[in-house]
């Protein structure tokens, strides 16, 4: 039986959108001819902390490194992590659970970075931004100022506990906005909730990591 661990709830919007966007691709796929054959998935969704500030403290980690940690003990065949500032400490997250077949995001989002030329700018938080998460050695990046990576922190906040899409639709679309003035041509949604308030917005270049993450997945499932 294929087996996968979803680490979610970082924000709900995104694991549930996650969630049906898998069980609806393993579907046009032609992978399901009858309810066995989908996947056993075991969703953890845990109520952390959005890791929005610059420094991510041990007791901002604690909730995540248990919920791996809790997956893990279900030995299932691979965990994906429906978060992207998490993925800053996956290797320690693999230490702590003792298990490996955690998603890689950065490893991700490198590959179809390769595809994509232009000046870059990831719209997430601080944490991921700063620490070069997403950084490719010869790239041309304009990210957001330590101002606009403080609003991106707060549009998170706000959406995960409201689900309120207008407003920080609005105010996210204005930060793009001036970044692509500043010279950004291509923007990574670094950030799940950035992905979910991005969605059919037009205008700009958007590499949805969340959308990596579905596709990473849905393809893993069907090669176990």
């Amino acid at each position: 039986m294929k087996t996968l661990g979803i680490l979610g709830g970082i924000g709900p919007e995104a694991s549930s959108y996650f969630y049906a966007e898998v069980i609806r691709r393993l579907r046009e796929s032609g992978a399901i001819r009858r309810n066995t054959d989908y996947p056993q998935i075991f969703i953890n969704s845990i109520n952390a902390p959005e890791l929005v500030s610059l420094e991510v403290t041990d007791e901002l980690l604690e909730p995540y490194a248990r919920g791996i940690i809790e997956l893990a003990s279900l030995k299932p065949d691979y965990i994906v992590m429906v978060c992207n500032t998490i993925h800053l400490f996956r290797e320690r997250l693999i230490r702590a659970s003792d298990y490996e077949k955690i998603s890689d995001l950065s490893q991700i989002v490198g590959a179809a970075l390769a595809h994509m030329p232009g000046t870059t700018c990831v719209v997430g938080t601080a944490a991921t931004v700063t620490s070069g998460l997403y950084h490719v050695p010869g790239r041309i990046y304009t990210n957001p100022d330590d101002t606009q990576l403080a609003e991106i922190g707060n549009i998170v906040i706000s959406y995960n506990a409201s689900g309120e899409v207008e407003n920080n639709r609005a105010a996210l679309q204005r930060i793009i906005q001036e970044r692509h003035i500043a010279g950004a041509d291509i923007f990574i949604a670094g950030c799940t909730e950035i992905s979910e308030l991005l969605r059919g917005v037009k205008g700009f270049t958007i590499l949805d990591t969340l959308e990596l993450i579905i596709q990473d997945t849905v393809q893993r499932i069907q090669t176990i």
